[in-house]
């Protein structure tokens, strides 16, 4: 249902913002938006690096640059505020006012 959904819009408007640890709730929805075609206007509410915010999750505070999780898995580190596949499709902006003027003004723009 999700997918016809996204099938009928023109571009997606998502929040990332960290939801019960340090990653968006639903990372799959953006990604299957942008496999679409279409542009993702994302906003979040915590614009720290994503090995920064997993550090603080689980309490980790390790002296080099690379990190392990809890379970002994490496953290996603290219210094990115969300994973990479969100990071570098997305349009990322501060607050959901911002992401819904930059979408409305791109839509704006397409139709004329």
């Amino acid at each position: 249902m999700n997918i016809d959904m996204i099938d009928l819009c023109h571009a997606m408007i998502a929040d990332i913002s960290p939801f019960h640890g340090p990653h968006t709730a639903l990372p799959g929805r953006s990604a299957i938006g942008v496999a679409k075609g279409l542009k993702v206007y994302a906003w979040t509410s915590d614009f720290a690096c994503l090995l920064e915010r997993t550090r603080r999750h689980i309490g980790n505070e390790p002296s080099d640059r690379h990190a392990l999780d809890s379970q002994g898995w490496a953290i996603e580190d290219f210094g990115l505020i969300e994973n990479l596949m969100i990071a570098l499709s997305a349009s990322i902006y501060r607050t959901a006012d911002e992401a819904i003027a930059a979408c409305a003004a791109d839509l704006r723009k397409n139709l004329r």
